[in-house]
């Protein structure tokens, strides 16, 4: 499969599925958008139910020939994965770039697309983000669910 609709996606995960749900596809996600350049996205979440998707096509290194490629195309799909998993716990995405302990971006720092293109945002925003929250959306965690990071 080449390309999927991305809302179309989230609606079948959750009529088949439902509950809090994060799907994973090697198809590039697309999206009905006027503007081309945001007509691809690597992951999103679906506001009407708790259903989010990552795509890992424009995650991977252009060839994966070895451990260390391989190794990155995990840690970013992690990260992907770890920002809608937020989105699906209530949390937004921060404007800017928000460091949480330990230096790296929260994982709910979005950044700017249309700044980098889809490969420079891989590698200046998905790859600076970490697996930690900021102390903001720490406290949000803890004030809704009880617990904290």
């Amino acid at each position: 499969m080449d390309s999927i609709d991305a809302y179309f996606l989230t609606m079948v995960l959750n009529s088949k599925i439902g509950g809090h749900v994060l799907g994973i596809t090697d198809a590039d996600l697309k999206i009905d958008d006027e503007n081309d350049f945001y007509n691809s996205i690597i992951g999103g979440k679906n506001p009407k139910n708790h259903v989010a998707v990552v795509s890992t096509r424009r995650l991977s290194p252009k060839t994966i020939e070895n451990d260390r490629d391989y190794w990155m195309l995990i840690s970013r799909t992690l990260k992907v994965a770890l920002h809608e998993i937020g989105h699906n716990l209530g949390l937004t995405d921060h404007g800017s770039y928000t460091y949480a302990s330990g230096g790296a971006l929260c994982p709910m720092s979005k950044g700017e697309t249309n700044q980098f293109g889809f490969r420079g945002y891989v590698r200046a925003v998905v790859d600076g983000r970490g697996f930690r929250f900021c102390s903001e959306r720490c406290g949000f965690l803890r004030a809704v669910y009880g617990t904290g990071c």
